[in-house]
């Protein structure tokens, strides 16, 4: 007892005080009526090129170009302030040559007595050639102060619907009783729509960052709180890890002075979840004249945490797609289902930490890893730390049942599993090993994560998927698992986030960990630019960064498996990650041991788009070539174009002739989603042999000609009007 109470008073000395933010003068502008609060547009142009407008569901639907968007996400909800090019040219107001410089001004605001302004606001903007800034006068207008907004959303590129803008506009506007605040739209197309517009007298940390995450777990009955940089995380919950060769003497005399009330382990005991008495957490005279997690969190990690103390951290809530969802309770297996088989001594595993697996899908036959550890008995046959478990592990119900009763990790192994086929590379056998952290509304914690990445560990995985994140704080819990796994040649393949957000000022994790385990994936999409044109841009969703991004794969409307035998599209890193592990495990198999050299060879191996060198690091685009498994010397250049192609538009079809005879050719067509479309496989292929692709009934859009022979594969790009 005398190191808990040694304990205990030592961390009262470490307690933060968490200073709270209020809104200046209570006054939130929601533009929820005709008359937008107070605030009145105001037309700089030559000639009339109309005025910011009140939009009662929060869209710019005006024009040609807004094809069915959602409305801004905002707290509110409701109505929105509008400036809406598209829709003002459309209808013949002004002249879309010419630039426009429209403003919309405040009312005048009284900040005497806050030195500290801040300008929070939430926005919904698509760029073609614009600039957008926010303005702040104190002299009544006869100069202003700039303040640029979404300078990094470049041309034909737009914001998340629920973007989330804080400028600090102390300097000028601090402590000075009439100021005036305008946002200027200059340029030309396309939409700009703003709401819930405050003026905070500190940084306003919204409810949760982003706030529709907070909005989603209200809205879905999760509780939580927040910690200090607005991220959810379990009330009364915190995780914690021992160091190796602690006494179970000693972590129960800890656990009682903390006041735990109910404790629980995974994986042979690395990690221990606690939870905490309500009365931990009112204050008073049990921790602190504070209270809340907060103040408990202090107590427990960082310098001053006792010597058999590894780390500590909130039981941090994560996400990767929010679903109210029906609960389907996930029971105990009662057979193993049949689309898992027994993998080779030199398979290579993939991890998917997700809501689960489909595991009757009959895409997936032959494809989930089967563990050596029979139903029933009630014993640890293969020695993983789990029992009973012949297919992954539930760590959200804590069973041997992954069942996938949200969808998302279905949807994800669906996208390695087709890659996998598309790629049609036999060295070794690949299989999956579904973990499911995340519940039937895709909401996942960090003990739950945490635990799967050190279960991978156990289960000799190669390659973690993570199509999850969370921002804030890092969490010296998981970055402990994610180094660990780093020693056993462990690759952590991690979405970048869909919140369209430059990590260089947020970061999410583990995207951003500085692990050098880690490959962070953002999504890229296909852009029209005219009939014979089509260029990769980043998606419009997707988390950017060069200094975090490692590579961009394919992330916009994408075709996958679903739970209950069925397909269907989503968007996200989420699926561009997936693209990169199903590479990543071919490099595994191609008799790559080392995660930094598969690493190195996803990255020298991608395509370079400079155009895309500030969202991620060289432009990197995924890109798959079997000659990258070869060594150079063992290339013939000469040899480089063994076949003709030629089109028939009338007929809809393509015709393709071999220069010499082939053996064993594989011809496919793929669309921009990566899933195959055509595919012939031909024993013998003579010289003028002519095969044709019937292009009848495919839609329009662009595609992909791959033709594989031995070691090479030769790409063709086909453009369907």
């Amino acid at each position: 007892m005398k190191l808990g109470i040694k304990f205990t008073l030592l961390l009262l000395l470490f307690v933060q005080m968490v200073q709270s933010q209020t809104i200046i003068n209570g006054q939130a502008y929601t533009f929820d009526d005709q008359d937008l609060d107070g605030w009145t547009s105001e037309n700089l142009s030559p000639n009339n090129f109309g005025n910011w407008q009140w939009s009662e569901n929060g869209k710019a639907s005006g024009g040609t170009y807004w094809n069915g968007r959602d409305s801004i996400r905002s707290t509110s909800l409701g109505g929105a302030a509008v400036y809406d090019s598209d829709g003002l040219f459309s209808a013949g107001i002004g002249n879309a040559s010419l630039p426009v410089e429209v403003v919309l001004n405040s009312p005048v605001l009284n900040f005497q007595g806050e030195p500290n302004v801040y300008l929070k606001f939430n926005q919904y903007f698509r760029n073609y050639q614009t600039d957008t800034r926010v303005e702040v006068s104190v002299d009544n207008g006869m100069t202003w102060t700039i303040f640029n907004v979404n300078d990094n959303v470049n041309q034909n590129v737009e914001t998340s619907s629920g973007d989330y803008k804080v400028i600090d506009i102390s300097t000028p506007a601090g402590g000075v009783g009439e100021v005036r605040v305008r946002f200027v739209f200059s340029g030309d197309y396309y939409f700009w729509i703003l709401d819930d517009v405050e003026f905070w007298d500190g940084y306003p940390y919204p409810q949760t960052f982003p706030a529709y995450v907070g909005d989603s777990l209200v809205a879905f009955n999760v509780a939580y709180e927040v910690d200090e940089s607005a991220w959810p995380y379990v009330p009364n919950e915190i995780v914690v890890q021992f160091k190796e060769g602690v006494l179970e003497v000693e972590k129960e005399v800890l656990r009682d002075s903390f006041g735990v009330v109910f404790y629980e382990s995974c994986v042979c005991d690395r990690l221990e979840l606690w939870r905490l008495g309500d009365d931990v957490f009112s204050g008073g005279d049990t921790l602190s004249d504070f209270g809340g997690t907060i103040g408990i969190l202090e107590r427990v990690k960082g310098t001053q945490s006792p010597p058999i103390i590894d780390g500590s951290d909130f039981n941090r809530l994560n996400i990767n797609e929010l679903k109210d969802s029906v609960i389907v309770p996930n029971q105990k297996l009662q057979s193993i289902p049949p689309n898992a088989t027994t993998p080779a001594n030199d398979a290579v595993l993939i991890a998917i930490l997700d809501t689960g697996i489909d595991y009757d899908h009959p895409s997936f036959d032959d494809f989930i890893a089967l563990n050596n550890d029979d139903l029933g008995n009630n014993i640890d046959d293969d020695n993983n730390c789990q029992i009973d478990d012949p297919v992954g592990w539930n760590f959200v119900n804590d069973n041997n049942n992954v069942f996938d009763n949200h969808g998302h990790g279905t949807h994800v192994a669906g996208i390695i599993q087709n890659n996998l086929i598309n790629y049609n590379f036999d060295n070794c056998e690949i299989k999956i090993i579904p973990y499911k952290t995340h519940n039937y509304q895709g909401i996942g914690d960090l003990f739950a994560v945490t635990c799967a990445t050190y279960q991978a560990l156990e289960d000799s995985v190669s390659i973690i998927n993570d199509s999850w994140g969370f921002y804030g704080d890092s969490s010296i819990i998981l970055s402990n698992a994610i180094d660990t796994v780093s020693n056993y040649d462990i690759l952590v393949i991690s979405a970048s986030g869909n919140d369209t957000i430059n990590l260089n000022d947020v970061q999410q994790y583990p995207a951003c960990y500085g692990a050098n385990n880690i490959i962070t994936v953002g999504a890229h999409d296909t852009a029209f630019i005219d009939i014979n044109f089509y260029d990769t841009i980043i998606s419009p969703f997707s988390n950017y960064s060069p200094n975090y991004v490692d590579i961009l794969a394919p992330g916009s409307n994408i075709l996958s498996t679903l739970p209950g035998n069925m397909m269907g599209n989503k968007n996200g890193t989420s699926m561009a990650t997936p693209a990169v592990a199903a590479v990543a495990g071919i490099y595994y198999c191609s008799g790559i041991s080392n995660f930094l050299e598969v690493k190195d060879s996803l990255i020298n191996c991608s395509k370079k788009n400079n155009d895309l060198s500030s969202e991620a690091l060289d432009g990197n685009i995924l890109y798959f070539d079997a000659s990258c498994l070869t060594s150079v010397g063992n290339i013939d250049i000469g040899e480089d174009f063994k076949y003709v192609v030629y089109p028939n538009p009338v007929q809809e079809r393509i015709f393709i002739f071999p220069k010499q005879t082939m053996n064993d050719v594989k011809i496919e067509l793929v669309n921009m989603s990566g899933f195959t479309i055509f595919q012939k496989k031909i024993k013998n292929w003579d010289k003028q042999s002519i095969e044709e692709i019937d292009l009848n009934g495919i839609p329009s859009g662009i595609y992909f000609m791959k033709i594989q022979y031995n070691s090479y594969i030769w790409s063709n790009k086909i453009i369907k009007i």
